[in-house]
């Protein structure tokens, strides 16, 4: 088989192959001679979806100061808060 399947790495099955022959290369063949023919060469398509994996969530930040925030003198420690807001661009 010409393109599809070999292009594909492998993953194009028989309907695909099909549509890459007749609406991609302007072959006129009808997709069960192309199953017989892919089956015939022992040629089969990847079957499935790829999985889609959760992104793990990151671990917990450490606590530093063991949530003791007072101190004796000005300027001995500075916490801050990020809060991302997502907009059209990306996060602001």
């Amino acid at each position: 088989m010409p393109g599809g399947h070999q292009a594909s790495n492998g993953t194009y099955g028989g309907l695909r192959v099909h549509a890459e022959l007749t609406l991609g290369r302007g072959i006129t063949v009808g997709h069960n001679a192309v199953e017989m023919l892919m089956s015939h060469a022992g040629i089969r398509g990847m079957v499935g979806r790829p999985r889609w994996e959760r992104p793990r969530p990151d671990p917990i930040a450490k606590d530093l100061v063991d949530r003791d925030f007072a101190r004796s003198e000005p300027n001995q420690l500075w916490g801050t808060d990020i809060t991302e807001h997502p907009t059209r661009e990306g996060k602001v």
